[in-house]
């Protein structure tokens, strides 16, 4: 008898729960949801470092997937809205959650998935923000939803308008929402470059070339973008933003730039092989010194890495290891009309201007921050500036500073 009573609560304790589920269907997705959060997560602290950023994205859809089935009809009653506000909200913290245990912060700059991190807090405020949304009444929710359409093209029209246009200066208004307020966010959805590069009128390319110096005494250069190595036109202007990441210096001359840097980069010039002769004086500080910001030289530290994992090795000889890669930020200036009506190539060695970013070793670490060349332009210059710049043969007969210092002649390769 006891046995009978022991077996018919157990049944009533099962079917209460089936009653729950089938009370509340929403039980039944979050339920899956977080026992594949949960389990994804365990089998994510067994999987390589690479595919932990993928994973936390398929959890993050198996989530998504859940909430949806738990806001239908939340219009109709109270109790389905508390479920729905309910559900959103635990779905958020389970995706955040999965991302701080997939992902930890890592002081190792190589191993700091941090975009995915911010991806996947993102993604887990994005439901409690609609649980948000739910408890507020009909007209509140419109004007949030206009208000939130509003902010994002405002930051648009911020990103297209604070641009300097040839000889004046952007809004001071434009100017101050892009510092102030929006930057962080146009940065996240990557939504500032074209805008930038394109407003209000196109700027010169920015180029990354490489000069990897292996333990057998060879090197070889590599450059990011290339036109040859692109197969098709679309893959070369995406990479352009490759050299873009790295074209944004401090904005100002160092107080210090005539006093120190500049006579350091004259007697460096003195003392390299062959020598390199001083910078023309008509050159504008401004174009001969271009410090970059400081997240620059952290991201300069990921391209020095990206490259040694991708050519750790010369190609007829896999025992060597690099020694140095040297990287140069080249500016590629777009000819005007007057150019063009005369013939210039656009190809033409005098339309780049490299600057020295520094040597690396193979873990992204700069060799020597103290480098006389270092932030420095290595201007070049064709025939016919060659023959202004020294009509009576005072001046080096070669003005390619560039070749100098890296041993690359343009004018040869373009031949």
């Amino acid at each position: 008898m006891n046995a009978n009573r022991d077996e018919q609560d157990s049944g009533g304790v099962v079917q209460e729960w089936v009653g729950w589920f089938r009370d509340c269907p929403a039980l039944t997705p979050l339920t899956v949801a977080g026992l594949l959060t949960f389990g994804g997560a365990v089998l994510a602290g067994q999987l390589p470092e690479g595919f932990r950023g993928l994973w936390s994205l398929i959890i993050a859809l198996f989530l998504g997937l859940a909430s949806q089935f738990v806001i239908r009809d939340w219009l109709n009653e109270v109790n389905q809205r508390l479920v729905a506000v309910g559900v959103l909200c635990l779905v958020g913290l389970l995706q955040v959650g999965s991302t701080l245990w997939i992902i930890p912060q890592s002081d190792d700059p190589a191993r700091n998935w941090d975009t995915i991190r911010n991806l996947g807090f993102v993604l887990g405020g994005v439901p409690v923000f609609g649980a948000f949304l739910i408890l507020m009444p009909l007209i509140f929710r419109k004007v949030i939803l206009i208000c939130l359409v509003c902010f994002h093209f405002v930051g648009i029209l911020s990103a297209v308008t604070s641009v300097d246009p040839p000889g004046t200066h952007a809004p001071w208004v434009s100017t101050f929402l892009w510092v102030k307020i929006y930057r962080p966010y146009l940065h996240f959805l990557y939504m500032n470059n074209a805008y930038h590069f394109y407003s209000p009128e196109p700027g010169p390319a920015t180029l990354v070339w490489y000069r990897i110096d292996y333990s057998d005494g060879k090197s070889r250069w590599i450059r990011i973008p290339h036109r040859g190595d692109s197969p098709m036109p679309l893959l070369y202007q995406r990479t352009l933003s490759v050299g873009e990441a790295v074209n944004m210096a401090n904005g100002y001359t160092p107080v210090h730039f005539y006093s120190e840097l500049l006579p350091k980069r004259t007697a460096s010039g003195l003392e390299n092989s062959p020598q390199i002769p001083p910078l023309p004086s008509d050159i504008q500080s401004g174009l001969a010194y271009r410090e970059p910001q400081p997240h620059v030289k952290s991201i300069l530290s990921s391209y020095a890495r990206h490259i040694a994992k991708n050519y750790a090795h010369p190609e007829d000889n896999p025992k060597a290891t690099i020694t140095k890669i040297r990287i140069y930020r080249i500016t590629h200036s777009i000819l005007a009309a007057p150019d063009l009506a005369r013939g210039v190539s656009p190809l033409d060695p005098s339309t780049f201007i490299p600057y020295f970013y520094g040597d690396y070793d193979a873990n992204g670490k700069m060799l020597d921050d103290k480098d006389g060349f270092l932030w420095f332009a290595f201007p070049i210059y064709n025939a016919a500036e060659l023959r202004r710049r020294n009509p009576d043969g005072l001046l080096p007969s070669c003005l390619d500073y560039f070749v100098l210092h890296s041993g690359l002649d343009l004018a040869k390769e373009n031949k």
